[in-house]
């Protein structure tokens, strides 16, 4: 190594150094900045650029809010500067150079913006502006401490980036315009409603991103790291968005330090969620090596489509406009919305006090109804590879190319979002939040889970528990212990009739490369034994309403019968799988369908 390319290391371990600390110092200024916000310290000092005509007024009240502010962005232009000088001295990179140039114009138009919020009294256009230049800033400052480290890797091969870079660079975009309707709720009061529409907007494509990067980077840490610390804080947002919402804008709830500290969070890991966001998108820019072929993209894997039409001789669909409808709503899986609908209405029925209303029940239809289709779409999308290489999925429309992939994810979301929004407006904020967890838990914790653990099947029985509660939560705007009892069952049910499904096709999930228990136990043993413990937990569980007074003889007398039946079922089915397994997946439907019927039927009859 040559003398000037170590002075040229050094010169960067520098800019790397200074860089971290500008964004560590930023971050802290856009959370004193968020405490001034929500303790509404805006005007606490009427002047600007000093501070009641000094540099150290009294710190009291609002003041030590708002002038520790001003004294932090002080901080911050001069490490600006300082940085932007010394990379325009050693720096070669001129885009880089460039870069420090702009944020050093963002931190001087940042302060300049915070005075006129001052002096022109708060007016809602600047402060808006101010509270989202303040992440552009940040995300600048970022990207200077990463493009600047030494170690940063340059490479990373496999033309699989392009797409995940696209969905990086769409996140990013969506994030910006969160933090964008956010500042306007925080300094208009107005718009909540499209803040909480694009929060699940955004946890869904955070939610994509990192089932990507699951799939299709396992083993690169460089971004298979920031993607899931993405995934947390996303996560961790939605519930501080919860949070935030329930204290500021619910009357009547207890509140303390709560409507000043969760606000002020929620802000900050905003900013914190756009820089991870862009962090993430230019390692993938700085990264990926494409190989073109005829100018396009060539794809170094084959596509399981392809692949399965190759291996199997699969005939190619004809296209047509009825042919593409009838696509479309096979995404869907009708029969498992109805399922799922059915769900919905006992426990809306159950839930119901008084007269039934029927225009609140069809909302809450219409709206679990295409979130509950959205995720069936979601899923085939996120599975298509898997669904073509098993038998019973092969004909689905993404294996067999009577769509593209691009449309059913369009389709998906569409549904999804559309649902959740009718929930939201039309019904209430609890029922919204249970179809939303139900279609997170289905795609992103079940989805993945199903080729890592056989325990996924615990995790696909939450979202298949959840719609009873829906329909108690539309009907009754809480959840009391009976809509957990109704949980239970759900719950308790699926595992039996799951085990049934996965021993039929467990030649199919091998295929798949799903980590099923009918996969990892060949011989069946513990299978059988689960089927057999699960069932007895199931009669147990179904005896609950009528012991709790929940209902009354009738439906005492049907659970316990059927509850024999099905129990019986269970234990024969666990000594005879390979004969008895269908038989017995048939048996389980009908048990469902007539213990709810007869919760509905003992509820009207007392």
């Amino acid at each position: 190594m040559g003398p000037k390319q170590s002075h040229f290391l050094d010169c960067d371990v520098v800019a790397h150094r200074l860089a971290q600390f500008l964004a560590v110092a930023t971050f802290l200024l856009l959370f004193i900045g968020g405490l001034v916000t929500s303790t509404d310290s805006g005007l606490a000092v009427p002047d600007w650029p000093l501070s009641y005509g000094t540099f150290f007024p009294p710190m009291v009240g609002g003041i030590r809010y708002e002038h520790t502010h001003r004294l932090i962005a002080l901080t911050v232009g001069l490490l600006t500067l300082i940085l932007t000088i010394w990379m325009g001295k050693t720096e070669p990179r001129r885009f880089l150079r460039w870069l420090a140039i702009a944020a050093f114009g963002a931190v001087v138009l940042q302060g300049v913006l915070g005075g006129m919020t001052v002096l022109f009294r708060l007016p809602w256009p600047i402060s808006v502006a101010h509270a989202c230049l303040g992440p552009i800033f940040f995300c600048l400052v970022v990207a200077l401490a990463v493009l600047t480290d030494p170690n940063h890797k340059t490479r990373v091969s496999g033309v699989e980036t392009l797409s995940f870079h696209r969905l990086c660079l769409v996140t990013t975009g969506l994030v910006f315009l969160q933090i964008l309707l956010g500042a306007t709720v925080r300094h208009t009061g107005g718009g909540v409603w499209f803040h909480v529409s694009g929060a699940f907007v955004v946890f869904i494509s955070a939610g994509l991103l990192l089932t990507r990067a699951l799939n299709d980077f396992p083993n690169r840490m460089e971004v298979l790291r920031p993607t899931l610390f993405l995934g947390f804080l996303v996560t961790a947002e939605f519930f501080l968005g919860i949070a935030a919402f329930v204290f500021t804008q619910i009357q009547g709830i207890p509140s303390g330090l709560a409507p000043i500290i969760f606000p002020t969070l929620h802000q900050t890991l905003g900013a914190l969620i756009l820089a991870v966001s862009v962090v993430l998108t230019l390692r993938l820019s700085f990264t990926q090596e494409p190989s073109l072929q005829g100018g396009r993209l060539a794809d170094a894997r084959l596509p399981a489509r392809q692949e399965a039409i190759q291996k199997e001789r699969l005939p190619a669909s004809p296209s047509g406009r009825g042919l593409a409808m009838t696509a479309y709503l096979e995404l869907t899986k009708p029969r498992l919305v109805f399922l799922v609908l059915w769900t919905v209405t006992v426990g809306f029925l159950l839930g119901t006090i008084g007269p039934l209303d029927l225009w609140l029940l069809l909302r809450t239809l219409v709206g679990t109804g295409l979130v509950a289709a959205g995720s069936m779409a979601l899923n085939q999308y996120l599975e298509r590879e898997s669904d073509a290489r098993m038998k019973r999925t092969q004909n689905r429309p993404l294996p067999r190319g009577r769509l593209e992939p691009k449309q059913a994810l369009a389709f998906g979301l569409f549904l999804s979002l559309t649902g959740l929004l009718v929930l939201a407006f039309s019904v209430n904020l609890l029922t919204c939040f249970l179809s939303a967890l139900t279609l997170v838990s289905y795609l992103f914790l079940y989805t993945p889970l199903k080729q890592r653990t056989p325990w996924s099947t615990l995790a696909g029985a939450l979202p298949g528990a959840i719609p009873p509660m829906l329909g108690w939560g539309a009907a009754r705007g809480e959840l009391g212990w009976e809509a957990w009892v109704l949980f239970s069952i759900l719950f308790i049910w699926q595992l039996p009739h799951f085990f049934a499904i996965a021993w039929i096709y467990r030649e199919d999930y091998k295929k798949a490369g799903f980590q099923m228990l009918s996969v990892v136990d060949p011989t069946g043993e513990r299978i059988g034994r689960q089927m057999m413990l699960y069932s007895l937990a199931l009669f147990l569980s179904s005896l609950v309403p009528p012991v709790a007074g929940m209902t009354g003889l009738v439906y005492y007398l049907a659970a316990f019968l059927l509850g024999i039946w099905f129990l019986g079922a269970s234990f024969l089915t666990a000594f005879k799988l390979d004969s008895r397994s269908l038989a017995f997946f048939r048996s389980s439907v009908l048990y469902l369908t007539l213990i709810l019927f007869f919760l509905v039927l003992d509820k009207n009859l007392t």
